[in-house]
């Protein structure tokens, strides 16, 4: 770690502690107590400076959170003499919290999910300093519109990737009733209004698929598709979604060339585009404390092309590679391919701490939250000409 990075975090953390008197005056603290042993960073993000560790049955009080509010900055005052006051962040999982906990209810902090100052190398900090969720661009707005033109379903978003996206415990449960979201209720709304398609057949989202084979009709579904007929196109044709997670690149890595998943991703883009389905592509996690260095180095240029084109062509970017790396092993397993964990149910507040498949869910229903509130007034507009075509006599 370099002096540059370590005098930022202090930076960091002298600001924070300037607040947290005000924060607590105002009364906006809620209680906490530290489940398990916790990493404390100086801000909320593995690029922050770690302040030190907490064991299990700390007492604390929550001030702030990041936008997501998978992390929660804690603190706590002085009994005696500065040892024990306690002032940082820690992931929302270390933490055991009231029932009655909403982390809409905290206030959100405006501090940056990364601090890249320090990081030498040019490709990690350009992939840090994107950020985690996206914001829509006007350009996306008028793909929505386009798909409305055309059709699709303002309710419906499908998972267009490798088996990553295929997973059963990705999404899926949620179509069905089985999900807890824990602290994150504020996703209810969202979970709500696109929930049922997360159940709907996967066309474009297979075991072994890649950004090649998702042009290749022998990858279609038989029954659903017709000949001839793509997985994209086909899964297009048959959901009419307004939206398509899609994360590609685990697969990839290991037989493309950093210019022929560019290629590939951007026939994905514009077809997405060109059906009126916004593309929300999807940074992927690697590891690179252990495996194959050549194909952690070629994953993160191939989340740097994602990155490059999210900005070329106004997509948004869900940047799960960056929320991803403070799990245990970058939440993915020694195969350097699946992400680690999941469950039958899909329960938030603990597990998306440590495992993969939990943070994806997580990430992605906030991203789709994001996006669901910038489409609001589209929305709302479609709802009142249904209202009025349905009045008319």
């Amino acid at each position: 770690m370099t002096g540059r990075r370590i005098t930022t975090a202090l930076v960091a953390l002298l600001v924070s502690l300037l607040t947290v008197r005000s924060f607590v005056q105002d009364n906006v603290a809620f209680p906490a107590v530290i489940a398990n042993s916790a990493t404390v960073y100086a801000g909320p993000g593995d690029t922050y400076l770690a302040l030190g560790t907490l064991s299990a049955g700390t007492d604390v009080n929550v001030i702030e959170r990041n936008d997501i509010g998978n992390w929660l900055h804690i603190t706590r005052e002085s009994t005696g003499d500065d040892s024990d006051a306690i002032n940082g962040w820690v992931q929302t999982g270390y933490l055991t919290l009231p029932e009655d906990f909403a982390v809409s209810r905290v206030p959100e902090s405006d501090l940056s999910a990364a601090m890249t100052a320090g990081i030498e190398d040019e490709t990690l900090a350009q992939l840090y300093d994107a950020p985690i969720l996206p914001e829509l661009s006007d350009a996306m707005i008028d793909v929505f519109r386009r798909g409305q033109e055309l059709g699709n379903n303002p309710s419906a978003v499908v998972k267009v990737g490798d088996s990553n996206s295929a997973n059963s415990r990705y999404l899926k449960p949620i179509a069905s009733g089985q999900y807890d979201l824990g602290p994150y209720g504020y996703l209810q709304d969202t979970v709500d209004h696109f929930g049922a398609s997360f159940g709907s057949i996967n066309i474009a989202a297979r075991v072994g698929l890649n950004a090649v084979s998702v042009f290749d009709p022998t990858w279609s579904h038989g029954s659903l598709c017709e000949p001839g007929e793509t997985p994209l196109h086909c899964e297009y044709r048959v959901n009419k979604p307004v939206i398509a997670v899609i994360l590609f690149g685990q697969n990839d890595a290991r037989v493309l060339t950093a210019e022929q998943f560019e290629a590939q991703m951007r026939r994905i883009i514009t077809e997405s585009m060109e059906m009126g389905v916004i593309p929300l592509l999807v940074t992927f996690t690697s590891n690179d404390n252990g495996g194959n260095p050549a194909i952690y180095q070629q994953a993160l240029d191939f989340n740097q092309v994602l990155v490059d084109l999210a900005e070329e062509y106004e997509a948004p970017l869900l940047n799960f590679w960056s929320a991803a790396r403070i799990l245990p092993d970058r939440g993915i397993t020694i195969d350097n391919a699946h992400l680690t964990g999941g469950a039958d149910v899909i329960g938030l507040g603990e597990r998306e701490s440590r495992d993969g498949v939990a943070l994806l869910n997580l990430t992605v229903l906030a991203a789709l939250d994001s996006i669901r509130h910038s489409l609001s007034a589209e929305v709302s507009s479609i709802d009142v000409q249904t209202v009025n075509s349905t009045t008319q006599p």
